[in-house]
């Protein structure tokens, strides 16, 4: 008869499993370290190795089908470059501005008497200077005087009773005689005034010009310089009648 007597502890055996358990799970970390190393090790020499040939390759064909085109197409550059301006053709239209409008101004501002010899727009200055002529001489150029101080214009977002002056800085220079091609004596002049910049403005849409001469438009009042006549003094309070 054989007796066997468990010499160990419980705790003791717990101890052990404790230990045999730990060292088991130290192994397996160690197995999916090395295992997560040679995976990134392969990983790696794609993303630097395989991909950059890759990559490598892929611009090398590039270079040479670019090297084609551009033998086989001197002005390829060129037409790159256009085709890039043209890309960006309408934003820039949207922006610039609208000088056609000048012919507008000089339709509503001339005089069937006086004719535009040149046409000087500065818009850095927002300035505008028509040099002109007329065979009906000063009266001729009061008259466009006037007219080109009595133009206003409205559009869209302002109302005709909040209508805009066409002209500050009124100016007139170079005034001299001459002769037309018909050797037809001629006043020379030129006429330069400042513009608000939203008359060639591209948000400025449906604009409308028109004359207000402070509402008296006859003939007799436009051709007479205005420096001519003033306001009629008035009475002092007791003055003499006598």
């Amino acid at each position: 008869m054989i007796v066997e007597i468990n010499l160990v502890p419980d705790v003791k055996r717990q101890l052990l499993r404790a230990q045999a358990m730990r060292v088991k799970m130290i192994s397996i970390a160690i197995i999916i370290t090395i295992v997560s190393g040679g995976v990134l090790a392969v990983l790696s020499s794609w993303v630097f190795g395989v991909q950059a040939i890759a990559i490598g390759v892929n611009d090398n064909s590039v270079k040479s089908q670019y090297s084609k085109l551009v033998s086989s197409n001197p002005d390829l550059d060129k037409v790159l470059t256009i085709q890039n301006q043209l890309s960006t053709l309408s934003s820039l239209n949207s922006q610039k501005n609208v000088y056609s409008r000048v012919f507008s101004v000089l339709s509503s501002i001339l005089p069937d008497d006086v004719q535009a010899t040149e046409i000087k727009l500065d818009a850095t200055e927002s300035t505008l200077s028509i040099q002109g002529q007329s065979p009906d001489s000063y009266p001729a150029l009061e008259l466009f005087k006037k007219m080109v101080a009595g133009t206003k214009f409205y559009y869209d977002g302002v109302d005709k009773d909040n209508a805009v002056n066409l002209a500050d800085n009124l100016t007139v220079s170079e005034v001299s005689y001459g002769e037309d091609s018909n050797n037809q004596k001629v006043l020379r002049f030129t006429l330069s005034f400042t513009y608000p910049v939203d008359l060639f403005a591209p948000a400025t849409t449906n604009i409308h010009i028109f004359q207000s001469v402070d509402g008296n438009v006859t003939d007799s009042y436009l051709g007479v310089p205005k420096e001519v006549f003033t306001e009629k003094a008035t009475d002092l309070q007791g003055g003499s009648n006598g």
